[in-house]
């Protein structure tokens, strides 16, 4: 779900963090929602006044997610919890470690194919481009990066889910394929990667 408020100039504006004064207006994470409430004046029917929301605010939406997730991601970093680059994650994998990975959307299948989760407990989530990964390390482009298990998966896996709901990307049936993942752990990302279709 993501809130929104009225500023007080009259504007609706997104409250990704949820930390804004005012009474909140809530709606499903998802792009398409979010125009049919823009195109609707539901913003207005749903304060009983008039306020202004602009098709500019989904993605306003978006970049607020992306901004959020990385700055966790980063934070991850920070604390020695993430890695990211082909040989670090494979390392990390390979050791039998648990936790989120996180691949690029705009990743080959090649790059995709050659990690290779060795834990039941390993979640695979695509959900921003290479460089929208990158920012979040400091870097040009991150196609691969994987954070450990700890306090950070469960709210970098909430954040990742609810980006990729807004960002209608659905069930990642390539990645499931790409990577040859067994059915116990197609399933897992399944449920971690499903649209969110709750209101």
């Amino acid at each position: 779900m993501i809130r929104f408020v009225t500023s007080p100039e009259g504007t609706v504006v997104p409250d990704v963090d949820r930390v804004l004064p005012g009474r909140g207006m809530w709606l499903v994470a998802r792009r398409d929602v979010l125009e049919r409430a823009i195109a609707g004046n539901h913003f207005s029917r749903a304060t009983r006044q008039r306020v202004r929301s602009s098709h500019e605010l989904a993605d306003l939406v978006d970049r607020s997610l992306v901004s959020r997730l990385c700055r966790h991601i980063a934070l991850a970093r920070k604390s020695g919890a993430a890695v990211a680059g082909s040989m670090r994650v494979r390392q990390a994998l390979g050791s039998g470690a648990a936790g989120l990975l996180l691949l690029a959307t705009d990743g080959s299948p090649g790059q995709i194919g050659r990690i290779r989760p060795e834990s039941d407990c390993t979640v695979a989530c695509r959900c921003l481009s290479g460089s929208e990964l990158g920012v979040a390390f400091a870097q040009d482009s991150v196609i691969q990066a994987f954070i450990r298990q700890g306090g950070f998966v469960r709210t970098l896996s909430g954040e990742s889910r609810r980006l990729r709901s807004f960002r209608l990307l659905g069930e990642d049936r390539e990645l499931a394929a790409a990577m040859r993942i067994p059915a116990k752990l197609t399933n897992r990302l399944r449920r971690n990667g499903d649209t969110d279709t709750k209101t």
